[in-house]
Order: structure tokens, then sequence, then C-alpha cells
């Protein structure tokens, strides 16, 4: 009797081929490739969000500061920094002001930009020419950071009811 070695087939085999090992590999490196530019994108935002979030409250900061004021300080005792809303007119912070009108150290390359125009009683959207005896003057709020335009805002300021 004859005996031959037994053959080898594929069932019998353990393990991978090398073709069904670089597939799993280049699934994986594509897979850690996208939770990378993931993971980037992620902190781009979260960045972006910080600033914005910043930039809003320095505007809120000057709209607050600014509803302290009279919007025309005629006839009246002038204390503080600012006499009127007109004052805040074309003044640019930087660093930024707080509410109290102290400029905050800690945010160097920040700035608040300033600007109150009058508006027309009839259509609050149309600016007039500046005139301090108005009625309504609008504020506009400008926020940057490092040189880039991060946030901005504009509020009606309406003045004091006549006597």
């Amino acid at each position: 009797m004859n005996k031959c070695p037994p053959t080898t087939s594929r069932r019998n085999r353990h393990g991978f081929t090398l073709i069904e090992t670089a597939t799993a590999m280049m699934i994986i490196s594509v897979a850690v490739v996208a939770m990378c530019e993931l993971l980037t994108a992620g902190t781009s935002a979260n960045i972006r969000g910080g600033e914005l979030t910043r930039a809003v409250n320095l505007a809120d900061t000057i709209h607050e500061i600014a509803l302290g004021l009279p919007l025309d300080h005629a006839g009246r005792h002038v204390t503080g920094r600012f006499a009127s809303v007109w004052d805040l007119n074309g003044q640019t912070f930087s660093p930024p002001i707080d509410g109290a009108t102290t400029p905050i150290a800690d945010y160097a390359g920040w700035t608040q930009q300033v600007t109150v125009q009058a508006v027309d009683n009839k259509s609050m959207a149309t600016a007039v020419a500046a005139d301090r005896s108005a009625a309504v003057a609008r504020l506009s709020v400008v926020v940057w950071h490092n040189g880039q335009t991060v946030y901005s805002q504009s509020w009606l300021m309406p003045g004091d009811e006549p006597q």
C-alpha cells in the first residue's frame, strides 16, 4: 500500500492571508485618518465658539454701560467717564473695557469699537445726520480679535420722555 502524504487544503489552514491582512490595515487606516480629521474640526469649532462667546460678552458690556447713560446729558450733572450715550461714539477700547469701564488686561488682542448714530423717528432703519438731540439713537458695537471681526451688534437707545 502506497501511502501519500496528507494534502493541505484551505479548510485546514489557520490565520489570515496577506491580502486579507492588507485589506484590514487599509480599512483601519482610513478610519484613523477620518477620526483625526474629526478631532481637528471639533477643536477648531470649539475655539471659534469660545471666541464668539467672549465677543458677545464684550459687546454686551458696552450695551450695559450705555443702558446706564442718558441719551442726552443736557442739563444734567455729569459724573463718571461718560456723560451720555453720545460720548461713546467713535470710541475704540483696546484692551476692551468691563462694565466699570476698567480695561481688561487679560484680553490682549481684543478690541471694542463703538458707533452711535441718530435715527429717524419714523423709520428706525434710517440713520440721520449726527444730532445729539435726536429722540432715538442706534448704538453699534464691533468686536475684533487680532484684527479679525468676530461679532457685531446694534441696539436702539431711546431718549428720555419729553417733560
